[in-house]
């Protein structure tokens, strides 16, 4: 039996935002960031970004190990992520996060991800190795 690919994707601006965020432009929620909209701190109330969920499962339907990286570090702020992932039913996945002193990059770098996604200032980062179907009509 071949070895599941390993998926990690960030959580935070790539699949879940700030609830200030729903309809409105990719720049409105950047700005709301940086002015540090009320709802950026309440990270239970986060939400889907886009067909999020859909496009996981789809994944998950395709063998793919899910790993969600958090940029949270404490627990009580890792356990509202998991939350947010389970009320709108993202698929079952671990979510990992860096320690004390420890950056995303060594983290990442200790689980050996087949792919990751990240969005780095708008611009969706897809790193894979190995080939997954995008959507379910895909050949």
């Amino acid at each position: 039996m071949d070895k599941p690919i390993t998926l990690c994707i960030f959580l935070h601006g790539t699949i879940i935002m700030h609830s200030s965020g729903q309809n409105v432009s990719r720049e409105e929620r950047v700005l709301q960031v940086r002015n540090n909209d009320s709802s950026i701190h309440n990270y239970s109330s986060y939400i889907p970004i886009g067909n999020a969920v859909d496009k996981l499962h789809i994944w998950k339907k395709q063998g793919v190990k899910i790993i969600y990286l958090s940029f949270h570090r404490n627990k009580i702020d890792i356990q509202k992520d998991n939350f947010v992932l389970r009320k709108f039913g993202f698929p079952k996945g671990k979510i990992v996060y860096r320690k004390k002193g420890q950056e995303h990059k060594e983290l990442i770098e200790s689980i050996k991800p087949d792919i990751l996604i990240e969005d780095e200032n708008g611009n969706l980062i897809k790193i894979q190795n190995k080939k997954i179907k995008e959507d379910e009509n895909d050949n």
